[in-house]
């Protein structure tokens, strides 16, 4: 095998390798796509359906979930539970970030 036939092997080789990173880096940008569409659509969810309670000193009940739009009588949103939820579904979605390889490209 000459020179020139060994250099146009390792083109070709190299071509195919570059095709094949595009293909993986597409899919990892629809894959953090995904995980973003899903992360967004959970904080408007639990944004929009709240729990709510109902304070009477020294005690706080719990009414359960609602539309933020409909409450419950003489209840009041239980902030607490709402952000509670809000860090929970972020780091849920950061770890599937981190997994899926969504942040390589700042580490």
């Amino acid at each position: 095998m000459s020179q020139i036939e060994k250099k146009k092997e390792l083109k070709e080789i190299m071509d195919k390798i570059e095709v094949l990173n595009k293909r993986m880096e597409m899919r990892k940008k629809k894959k953090n796509k995904i995980i973003m569409i899903i992360y967004c659509i959970s904080i408007a969810f639990v944004c929009v359906y709240v729990p709510w309670k109902q304070s009477i000193q020294p005690y706080n009940f719990s009414l359960g979930y609602s539309f933020i739009w409909s409450p419950p009588k003489l209840s009041i949103i239980d902030v607490g539970r709402v952000a509670l939820e809000l860090i929970g579904i972020s780091a849920l979605g950061g770890l599937a970030l981190c997994f899926s390889g969504g942040f390589k490209k700042f580490f």
